[in-house]
């Protein structure tokens, strides 16, 4: 009996471990579920800066300027407000041609089959209800998703039209240690 006992204490122990070391999905090579500001410190040590437009985005949002794979992009980083990790990691890529938007999304639709291939499921693009191209990349650790979007860059005389390549990471422990915490709140 005390040998079960033994055996199930060492068990629980070992799980206990597993569950505290789990993997997290990397954006920009830094694992997501670790808190905003040594994942900050990271981004900037990779040469993205501060954003100062993060004051009028909504709590748990903070945003940066930067390179992402070699395209000059807004990054935006999604935080739990109560655990402060990282759950969501998004870029968004502006482009004035709707034709150059487009060759930017097969370019990182191949990059992203290249890097994830047989480990991952990735969508067929499609185009959706607006006639943008949308895919999914699914991982083990969570969910990438590509889409593009139409913006004005002049919203008071809508002047020139813009068009955004946003590129979405889901961390699915982050996430669903975030869900879990606003569902305290119900």
């Amino acid at each position: 009996m005390k040998k079960v006992t033994v055996f199930m204490l060492a068990l629980l122990v070992a799980l206990g471990a597993v569950a505290q070391n789990k993997e997290h999905m990397k954006f920009m090579s830094i694992p997501m579920g670790i808190t905003i500001n040594t994942f900050q410190n990271r981004l900037i040590a990779k040469g993205a800066k501060y954003d100062n437009f993060s004051k009028y985005l909504s709590k748990g949002t903070r945003a940066f300027e930067g390179n992402f794979a070699g395209q000059k992009s807004a990054i935006y980083i999604y935080y739990d407000e109560t655990s402060k990790k990282v759950y969501r990691a998004k870029v968004v890529i502006d482009r004035n041609d709707k034709a150059m938007i487009d060759q930017l999304f097969d370019e990182f639709y191949a990059m992203y089959q290249e890097k994830y291939g047989e480990e991952a499921f990735i969508t067929t693009p499609v185009n959706d209800d607006l006639g943008f191209k949308t895919s999914s990349v699914y991982t083990a650790l969570g969910r990438i998703d590509l889409f593009i979007r139409e913006a004005d860059a002049d919203y008071i005389t809508h002047s020139k039209k813009y068009y955004n390549l946003h590129i979405d990471y889901f961390d699915s422990a982050a996430e669903s240690e975030n869900k879990s915490n606003r569902l305290d709140d119900l």
